[in-house]
């Protein structure tokens, strides 16, 4: 498993590397025994 980040700093090492927009959506995976999100979902 890999490094867990708090959304602020997710959104901190991202904007390093690129450069985020309004509306922009980040996909950070999620942790094990979560149901994967599928149609008809609100997210």
């Amino acid at each position: 498993m890999g490094p867990i980040y708090k959304v602020a700093e997710q959104i901190s090492k991202l904007s390093d590397a690129f450069e985020l927009f309004p509306g922009d959506i980040i996909g950070s995976g999620m942790p094990e025994n979560v149901s994967p999100v599928v149609k008809g979902d609100v997210i």
